[in-house]
């Protein structure tokens, strides 16, 4: 059986959604004049409750420690953000959003689904159930594989 999905093929595939969302999420940026890294690090830190450090949107989200940091120290400093001191581990900071956050979140939030209901147009409930189920055992596999 012929491979049906190369790793050049899904590097480009990933390329393209990261680019498709980037420029969806572009009007959040603007409507709250903030660097869209900086929204972008509100809306993993709402989305990823289990995420919650500076270096965690590193790790998962592949943005620049420099970025992060950059953005971090002007969310906190603008009351976005508050950081805490995690119990335990003096090198990692906790990151919460906080009230003032909220609106931008609630946006984001609005955008991403817009792109969502956009991307996934044209295709039944059962198509979005079962790649969503695909998605599903293909992390899992993912997981498996860093495990080891």
């Amino acid at each position: 059986m012929e491979n049906f999905l190369t790793a050049a093929k899904l590097h480009v595939h990933a390329k393209r959604f990261m680019d498709a969302y980037s420029a969806a999420m572009q009007p959040l940026s603007r409507e709250f004049a903030i660097p869209q890294t900086a929204a972008e690090i509100l809306l993993f830190l709402a989305n990823n409750p289990d995420y919650s450090t500076a270096g965690d949107i590193v790790n998962v989200r592949k943005i620049k420690a420099n970025l992060v940091s950059v953005n971090v120290e002007k969310l906190a400093k603008d009351g976005y953000i508050e950081r805490t001191n995690i119990e335990g581990d003096r090198r990692k900071i906790r990151l919460s959003l906080t009230e003032k956050a909220q609106p931008i979140v609630g946006r984001g939030k609005q955008l991403q689904q817009s792109f969502f209901d956009m991307l996934f147009e044209n295709t039944t409930d059962e198509m979005k159930k079962n790649f969503t189920e695909t998605v599903g055992i293909i992390d899992r596999n993912l997981d498996e594989m860093l495990k080891g």
